[in-house]
């Protein structure tokens, strides 16, 4: 009989299946893993990166997650809350039950991060990098008024994009949702959570730098996320009864310029940056000093509200971009900056980039703007001085409908990512 052959002996092609067989995790494939170490390998290896936890399997969770926690790269901990009647979706949740559901999280949180914290550091996925994400919902919310609202999509990416509720009572026709939401069904989704943690929040073991974290942070992405059509909603009905709602909005967000500021002032120890809807970039850039360098930056994206349909703001935009390029030739490592907007039937952003060859400078948006001389001539002057290479001036029209602002960031093709792939897909859809 003849010996197998090494598994490093085979084509490459051959791994490049597996891996992929892998990712698809069709039903069985987990059985895969008994055919060799190799494959075991490659499939623990997908099969640990991403775990999606609820509080009632953390105990099973500490207890067999052990060599594999090297493996893991992503943890997301889903915290389920009870369930509410169709009487009930119509009114506020009683402060009682908001404080139930506040301990419920506290509790999901509180354990999950003991866990992480007894992890050694030799053994601990934690200290090569891992995402945790947190969400609560009640399974309730997609049963009423909120059927668009999804947290994570299937298996295959879409969580019933085919399905069309139909659904009277709670306003949807086919698919649309032709009444909209009571505000006081509204905090059912936003209500006050209060993480009341009744014994000190463990420390995750991480390795001692990160003890001085805002000297070794390099990487911030910051997204506020809004709803257009329920802030509407709360403002109306603040207006008719202030006191129906425990909440106070605002129809359009009010950016605070020391927030902006702050984030001028910290940007300077950081690769990367990227701020949304939180602060405008006339504040960010304001902010800054003539004094300061960004000796690290190679990435910035920043909204602002002078870009929500801002042919009539054409000066503030025009001044807006000059500082901007004044304040990048201070960044001699900055390979991409966005400055961008996006809302309901407008996306557009003013995008610079390089390449091995050129530098680039871009208007893509809605809605035309010409670019001054003065401020070509600024970022003709980044390109010289940071990457000795010519600039490229374009612009480009942005196409398709636009019914959020997830699809103006869809649209846009910004250089850098500014929000989590699942949560644009949350936003686009729950923007239908």
């Amino acid at each position: 009989m003849a010996k197998s052959r090494p598994w490093a002996s085979l084509p490459a092609e051959i791994l490049m299946i597996l891996e992929e067989v892998s990712r698809q995790k069709d039903v069985g494939w987990a059985s895969l893993a008994s055919v060799c170490k190799e494959w075991q390998f490659v499939i623990a290896r997908e099969n640990f990166r991403q775990l999606k936890l609820r509080p009632s399997c953390l105990m099973a969770f500490e207890r067999l997650i052990v060599l594999q926690r090297q493996l893991i790269r992503y943890i997301h901990l889903e915290i389920e809350l009870p369930r509410y009647s169709c009487r009930q979706c119509t009114t506020s949740p009683s402060m009682r039950s908001m404080d139930q559901e506040s301990l419920s999280i506290s509790h999901g949180i509180w354990s999950l991060l003991r866990i992480l914290g007894t992890w050694e550091l030799a053994n601990n996925g934690l200290a090569n990098g891992v995402t945790l994400e947190l969400s609560a919902y009640s399974p309730s919310d997609t049963e009423h008024w909120f059927k668009n609202y999804h947290f994570t999509p299937d298996a295959d990416g879409n969580n019933g994009d085919n399905c069309k509720p139909d659904d009277p009572v709670h306003g949807w026709i086919n698919g649309q949702q032709v009444v909209s939401p009571p505000a006081t069904a509204i905090p059912r989704l936003f209500s006050m959570v209060h993480l009341g943690f009744q014994r000190d929040i463990p420390q995750v073991v991480l390795p001692p730098s990160v003890e001085r974290l805002p000297n070794t942070l390099k990487k911030v992405s910051v997204f506020e996320d809004f709803s257009d059509t329920l802030a509407t909603i709360l403002v109306e009905d603040q207006n008719r009864n202030f006191t129906s709602v425990r909440m106070q909005v605002e129809a359009v967000r009010i950016a605070d310029p020391q927030v902006g500021a702050a984030f001028a002032s910290r940007s300077r120890d950081l690769e990367q940056l990227s701020v949304s809807y939180m602060v405008n970039a006339e504040d960010f850039f304001g902010a800054c000093l003539p004094s300061w360098t960004w000796l690290r930056l190679e990435s910035l994206a920043l909204t602002s509200q002078l870009l929500y349909h801002g042919w009539e703001r054409r000066k503030a935009i025009d001044a807006l971009f000059y500082v901007a390029g004044m304040t990048a030739l201070r960044m001699p490592r900055l390979r991409n900056l966005a400055i961008w907007n996006g809302r309901e039937g407008n996306a557009c952003a003013f995008i610079y980039y390089t390449d091995q060859d050129y530098a680039h400078v871009t208007w893509r948006g809605t809605w035309e703007m010409d670019l001054s001389p003065r401020v070509v001539e600024v970022w003709e002057r980044v390109a010289l001085e940071s990457r000795s290479c010519p600039l490229r001036v374009t612009k480009q029209e942005v196409q398709g409908v636009i019914g959020s602002h997830g699809d103006a960031i869809h649209r846009l093709a910004l250089p850098c990512l500014v929000v989590d792939p699942k949560s644009l897909w949350q936003i686009r859809r729950e923007g239908r």
